[in-house]
């Protein structure tokens, strides 16, 4: 079976975006509700106000993802644009590094987020070294 060489880097880019979707799916599913119910006791202000904050943190996890998406869709029609998939994988990595810095036992939160960003850097390490 013939591969080609560029056809494996946008996979390899949509794989990232669908682990960062997955990653914003598992959020808006299991953690929002969890910490809704944390911040039941406070004033409605607060839990609101945090709890806005909370879709916020999902909506740019999804938005990520979406991106990185169309990132792989220029790059099957030969664009350089290597900064639409950058960006979201650069931002996803910082918010694995704070999610471990701040919530260090939730560290299997960030595994989705962390293999997407993998799979990323590769496929932008791999264009940058000629591969495709």
């Amino acid at each position: 079976m013939f591969l080609n060489k560029r056809r494996v880097l946008i996979w390899l880019v949509i794989t990232g975006g669908i682990f960062f979707i997955i990653s914003a799916l598992g959020q808006g599913i299991c953690a929002i509700p969890d910490i809704k119910d944390a911040i039941r006791i406070l004033s409605s202000y607060w839990f609101n106000r945090i709890h806005m904050y909370c879709w916020l943190v999902n909506l740019s996890m999804w938005m990520t993802g979406i991106l990185v998406l169309y990132g792989a869709y220029g790059l099957g029609q030969n664009r350089k644009n290597y900064s639409v998939i950058a960006i979201p994988a650069i931002y996803s990595f910082i918010m694995v590094i704070l999610i471990l810095i701040f919530t260090p036992s939730d560290w299997w939160h960030t595994i989705s987020i962390f293999a997407g960003v993998g799979l990323i850097v590769v496929a932008l390490i791999l264009i940058k070294v000629g591969a495709a």
